[in-house]
Protein backbone atom coordinates (compact mmCIF):
# COMPACT_ATOMS: atom_id res chain seq x y z
CA UNK A 1 0.00 0.00 0.00
CA UNK A 2 2.80 2.43 0.90
CA UNK A 3 4.40 1.94 -2.53
CA UNK A 4 1.12 2.62 -4.31
CA UNK A 5 0.57 5.80 -2.30
CA UNK A 6 4.14 6.93 -3.02
CA UNK A 7 3.64 6.39 -6.76
CA UNK A 8 0.39 8.35 -6.71
CA UNK A 9 1.98 11.22 -4.76
CA UNK A 10 4.98 11.29 -7.09
CA UNK A 11 2.68 11.40 -10.11
CA UNK A 12 0.57 14.25 -8.73
CA UNK A 13 3.35 16.34 -7.20
CA UNK A 14 6.21 15.81 -9.62
CA UNK A 15 5.55 13.89 -12.82
CA UNK A 16 2.13 15.03 -14.05
CA UNK A 17 1.17 18.01 -11.93
CA UNK A 18 -0.95 19.53 -14.73
CA UNK A 19 -3.27 16.51 -14.74
CA UNK A 20 -4.42 17.17 -11.18
CA UNK A 21 -6.60 19.87 -9.63
CA UNK A 22 -5.90 20.59 -5.98
CA UNK A 23 -5.12 23.78 -4.09
CA UNK A 24 -3.69 22.15 -0.95
CA UNK A 25 -1.75 18.92 -0.42
CA UNK A 26 -4.41 17.88 2.07
CA UNK A 27 -6.96 17.82 -0.77
CA UNK A 28 -4.66 15.54 -2.76
CA UNK A 29 -4.18 13.23 0.22
CA UNK A 30 -7.94 12.93 0.72
CA UNK A 31 -8.43 12.23 -2.97
CA UNK A 32 -5.85 9.43 -2.90
CA UNK A 33 -7.37 8.01 0.30
CA UNK A 34 -10.81 7.95 -1.29
CA UNK A 35 -9.57 6.21 -4.44
CA UNK A 36 -7.78 3.55 -2.34
CA UNK A 37 -10.65 3.28 0.13
CA UNK A 38 -8.42 4.02 3.07
CA UNK A 39 -8.16 6.71 5.74
CA UNK A 40 -6.77 10.14 4.94
CA UNK A 41 -4.52 10.03 8.02
CA UNK A 42 -2.78 6.95 6.67
CA UNK A 43 -1.98 8.65 3.36
CA UNK A 44 -0.86 11.76 5.26
CA UNK A 45 1.52 9.73 7.44
CA UNK A 46 3.02 8.03 4.37
CA UNK A 47 3.69 11.44 2.78
CA UNK A 48 5.38 12.71 5.92
CA UNK A 49 7.58 9.61 6.04
CA UNK A 50 8.66 10.21 2.45
CA UNK A 51 9.73 13.80 3.26
CA UNK A 52 10.97 14.90 -0.18
CA UNK A 53 14.02 16.71 1.19
CA UNK A 54 16.46 15.88 -1.62
CA UNK A 55 14.64 17.85 -4.29
CA UNK A 56 12.10 20.10 -2.63
CA UNK A 57 12.51 20.20 1.10
CA UNK A 58 9.19 20.03 2.91
CA UNK A 59 6.02 20.83 0.97
CA UNK A 60 5.21 24.28 2.31
CA UNK A 61 1.59 25.29 2.83
CA UNK A 62 2.05 28.54 0.89
CA UNK A 63 2.77 26.84 -2.44
CA UNK A 64 0.21 28.07 -4.95
CA UNK A 65 -0.48 24.90 -6.85
CA UNK A 66 -2.78 26.60 -9.33
CA UNK A 67 -0.05 28.98 -10.50
CA UNK A 68 2.55 26.20 -10.44
CA UNK A 69 0.39 24.19 -12.86
CA UNK A 70 -0.01 27.22 -15.13
CA UNK A 71 3.74 27.87 -15.19
CA UNK A 72 4.55 24.19 -15.66
CA UNK A 73 2.21 24.13 -18.64
CA UNK A 74 2.98 27.52 -20.24
CA UNK A 75 6.39 28.74 -19.11
CA UNK A 76 9.61 27.65 -20.82
CA UNK A 77 11.46 24.72 -19.20
CA UNK A 78 9.70 25.33 -15.87
CA UNK A 79 9.83 22.57 -13.26
CA UNK A 80 8.09 23.75 -10.12
CA UNK A 81 10.22 21.99 -7.52
CA UNK A 82 13.42 23.34 -9.13
CA UNK A 83 12.27 26.80 -10.26
CA UNK A 84 9.55 27.82 -7.81
CA UNK A 85 11.82 29.57 -5.31
CA UNK A 86 14.22 31.52 -7.48
CA UNK A 87 14.38 32.91 -11.00
CA UNK A 88 14.96 33.95 -13.59
CA UNK A 89 11.79 32.50 -15.11
CA UNK A 90 11.52 32.06 -18.85
CA UNK A 91 8.81 32.31 -21.49
CA UNK A 92 8.96 31.37 -25.14
CA UNK A 93 7.27 34.00 -27.30
CA UNK A 94 4.31 32.54 -29.20
CA UNK A 95 5.09 34.76 -32.17
CA UNK A 96 8.88 34.86 -32.71
CA UNK A 97 9.93 31.91 -30.48
CA UNK A 98 12.51 34.02 -28.66
CA UNK A 99 13.13 33.36 -24.96
CA UNK A 100 12.39 36.20 -22.56
CA UNK A 101 13.42 36.13 -18.90
CA UNK A 102 11.49 37.48 -15.91
CA UNK A 103 12.81 38.10 -12.40
CA UNK A 104 9.51 37.28 -10.70
CA UNK A 105 6.74 34.77 -11.26
CA UNK A 106 4.11 37.50 -10.96
CA UNK A 107 5.61 39.33 -13.96
CA UNK A 108 5.62 36.16 -16.03
CA UNK A 109 2.07 35.26 -14.99
CA UNK A 110 0.91 38.75 -15.96
CA UNK A 111 2.34 38.40 -19.46
CA UNK A 112 0.68 34.99 -19.72
CA UNK A 113 -2.67 36.61 -18.81
CA UNK A 114 -3.03 35.63 -15.13
CA UNK A 115 -2.82 37.30 -11.75
CA UNK A 116 -0.67 36.11 -8.82
CA UNK A 117 -3.31 33.58 -7.78
CA UNK A 118 -3.65 32.02 -11.22
CA UNK A 119 -6.95 33.67 -12.14
CA UNK A 120 -7.49 35.22 -15.56
CA UNK A 121 -6.59 38.87 -15.12
CA UNK A 122 -9.57 41.14 -14.46
CA UNK A 123 -8.15 43.59 -16.98
CA UNK A 124 -9.08 41.14 -19.68
CA UNK A 125 -12.63 40.75 -18.36
CA UNK A 126 -15.41 43.31 -18.29
CA UNK A 127 -16.30 43.95 -14.63
CA UNK A 128 -20.00 44.39 -15.41
CA UNK A 129 -20.85 42.00 -18.22
CA UNK A 130 -18.18 39.40 -17.47
CA UNK A 131 -17.28 39.26 -21.16
CA UNK A 132 -13.73 39.43 -22.45
CA UNK A 133 -12.48 42.79 -23.64
CA UNK A 134 -11.22 43.15 -27.19
CA UNK A 135 -7.97 44.69 -26.03
CA UNK A 136 -4.45 44.21 -27.35
CA UNK A 137 -3.68 40.60 -28.17
CA UNK A 138 -0.25 40.37 -26.57
CA UNK A 139 -0.66 37.47 -24.14
CA UNK A 140 2.33 35.16 -24.41
CA UNK A 141 4.36 37.61 -26.50
CA UNK A 142 7.80 39.03 -25.78
CA UNK A 143 8.22 42.79 -25.29
CA UNK A 144 9.13 43.45 -28.92
CA UNK A 145 6.24 41.47 -30.40
CA UNK A 146 3.83 42.94 -27.85
CA UNK A 147 4.72 46.50 -28.87
CA UNK A 148 4.12 45.74 -32.56
CA UNK A 149 0.94 43.67 -32.06
CA UNK A 150 -2.20 44.95 -33.76
CA UNK A 151 -4.73 46.53 -31.43
CA UNK A 152 -8.46 46.01 -31.80
CA UNK A 153 -10.88 48.71 -30.52
CA UNK A 154 -12.71 47.72 -27.37
CA UNK A 155 -16.09 48.70 -28.84
CA UNK A 156 -18.73 51.01 -27.35
CA UNK A 157 -19.00 51.17 -23.58
CA UNK A 158 -22.25 51.16 -21.67
CA UNK A 159 -23.34 53.90 -19.27
CA UNK A 160 -22.62 51.56 -16.35
CA UNK A 161 -19.11 50.91 -17.62
CA UNK A 162 -18.37 54.62 -17.97
CA UNK A 163 -19.69 55.28 -14.47
CA UNK A 164 -17.59 52.45 -13.08
CA UNK A 165 -14.46 53.68 -14.90
CA UNK A 166 -14.92 57.15 -13.42
CA UNK A 167 -15.35 55.67 -9.95
CA UNK A 168 -12.16 53.64 -10.34
CA UNK A 169 -10.24 56.71 -11.55
CA UNK A 170 -11.43 58.85 -8.63
CA UNK A 171 -10.77 56.17 -6.01
CA UNK A 172 -7.30 55.28 -7.30
CA UNK A 173 -6.00 58.60 -8.61
CA UNK A 174 -7.41 61.16 -6.16
CA UNK A 175 -7.87 61.62 -2.42
CA UNK A 176 -11.67 61.40 -2.68
CA UNK A 177 -13.88 58.43 -1.78
CA UNK A 178 -16.56 58.86 -4.45
CA UNK A 179 -17.30 60.63 -7.72
CA UNK A 180 -19.86 62.80 -5.92
CA UNK A 181 -17.29 63.92 -3.34
CA UNK A 182 -14.80 64.64 -6.13
CA UNK A 183 -17.41 66.64 -8.06
CA UNK A 184 -18.23 68.78 -5.01
CA UNK A 185 -14.60 69.65 -4.28
CA UNK A 186 -13.74 73.33 -4.34
CA UNK A 187 -11.84 74.37 -7.46
CA UNK A 188 -10.69 77.51 -9.19
CA UNK A 189 -13.19 78.69 -11.77
CA UNK A 190 -10.93 77.90 -14.73
CA UNK A 191 -10.26 74.35 -13.48
CA UNK A 192 -13.98 73.79 -12.87
CA UNK A 193 -14.85 75.04 -16.38
CA UNK A 194 -12.14 72.89 -17.98
CA UNK A 195 -13.46 69.75 -16.28
CA UNK A 196 -17.03 70.71 -17.15
CA UNK A 197 -16.19 71.19 -20.85
CA UNK A 198 -14.33 67.87 -21.03
CA UNK A 199 -17.06 65.86 -19.30
CA UNK A 200 -19.80 67.58 -21.30
CA UNK A 201 -18.10 66.56 -24.51
CA UNK A 202 -17.68 62.98 -23.25
CA UNK A 203 -21.33 62.71 -22.22
CA UNK A 204 -22.55 64.22 -25.48
CA UNK A 205 -20.50 61.69 -27.41
CA UNK A 206 -21.89 58.80 -25.40
CA UNK A 207 -25.54 59.71 -24.92
CA UNK A 208 -26.21 61.91 -27.95
CA UNK A 209 -23.88 60.52 -30.64
CA UNK A 210 -25.71 62.15 -33.57
CA UNK A 211 -25.41 65.58 -31.97
CA UNK A 212 -21.77 64.90 -31.18
CA UNK A 213 -21.05 64.08 -34.82
CA UNK A 214 -22.83 67.27 -35.89
CA UNK A 215 -20.74 69.27 -33.44
CA UNK A 216 -17.43 67.80 -34.58
CA UNK A 217 -18.27 68.33 -38.24
CA UNK A 218 -18.64 72.11 -37.86
CA UNK A 219 -17.21 73.41 -34.59
CA UNK A 220 -16.97 77.09 -33.80
CA UNK A 221 -13.41 78.20 -34.62
CA UNK A 222 -13.64 81.87 -33.66
CA UNK A 223 -14.65 83.06 -37.14
CA UNK A 224 -17.86 81.20 -38.07
CA UNK A 225 -20.11 82.93 -35.54
CA UNK A 226 -23.41 82.25 -37.29
CA UNK A 227 -22.77 78.63 -38.31
CA UNK A 228 -20.08 77.29 -35.97
CA UNK A 229 -21.44 74.87 -33.37
CA UNK A 230 -20.83 74.65 -29.63
CA UNK A 231 -22.27 72.86 -26.60
CA UNK A 232 -25.02 74.78 -24.84
CA UNK A 233 -25.86 74.07 -21.19
CA UNK A 234 -29.56 74.62 -20.49
CA UNK A 235 -28.69 75.41 -16.90
CA UNK A 236 -25.67 77.66 -17.60
CA UNK A 237 -22.17 76.75 -16.48
CA UNK A 238 -21.83 79.97 -14.51
CA UNK A 239 -24.91 79.13 -12.45
CA UNK A 240 -23.83 75.53 -11.88
CA UNK A 241 -20.39 76.75 -10.85
CA UNK A 242 -21.83 79.08 -8.21
CA UNK A 243 -24.00 76.25 -6.89
CA UNK A 244 -21.15 73.74 -7.33
CA UNK A 245 -23.29 71.33 -9.37
CA UNK A 246 -20.73 69.81 -11.72
CA UNK A 247 -22.45 66.46 -12.38
CA UNK A 248 -25.80 68.14 -12.98
CA UNK A 249 -24.18 70.59 -15.40
CA UNK A 250 -22.55 67.89 -17.55
CA UNK A 251 -25.57 65.58 -17.56
CA UNK A 252 -26.74 64.76 -21.10
CA UNK A 253 -30.19 66.21 -20.36
CA UNK A 254 -28.53 69.58 -19.78
CA UNK A 255 -26.63 69.53 -23.08
CA UNK A 256 -27.58 70.53 -26.59
CA UNK A 257 -25.69 71.58 -29.71
CA UNK A 258 -26.33 75.09 -31.06
CA UNK A 259 -24.53 77.70 -33.13
CA UNK A 260 -22.45 80.25 -31.27
CA UNK A 261 -24.96 82.91 -32.33
CA UNK A 262 -27.81 80.89 -30.79
CA UNK A 263 -25.68 80.33 -27.71
CA UNK A 264 -25.39 84.08 -27.14
CA UNK A 265 -29.09 84.61 -27.80
CA UNK A 266 -30.06 81.91 -25.30
CA UNK A 267 -27.78 83.45 -22.70
CA UNK A 268 -29.34 86.89 -23.20
CA UNK A 269 -32.81 85.37 -22.86
CA UNK A 270 -31.77 83.63 -19.67
CA UNK A 271 -30.40 86.87 -18.19
CA UNK A 272 -33.61 88.76 -19.04
CA UNK A 273 -35.72 86.08 -17.34
CA UNK A 274 -33.55 86.28 -14.21
CA UNK A 275 -33.88 90.08 -14.13
CA UNK A 276 -37.67 90.02 -14.42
Amino acid sequence: MDTIIKDMLDDALFNNICDYDFTKVKELEKSIAKSLNTKWKYVHDVRLKLNYTVVTGKLHNNIRWKTERILTNKAHNYVWYRNSLSGPFEMKCIKCNSIQQFHSKSSLLRVLGYDDKGNVRTKETDEISGKLHYGQKNIGMCSECSRTAKRTPHGPRTAEQIKRMREISVLNQTEYNSVEEWAKAKRKKKDWYDICDRMSKQNLRKYKPDEYKRLMANRWDGTNFETGLTIEHSNPKSVCYKENKLLECVHSDNLKVVTMKENNQLWNEYVKKKIH
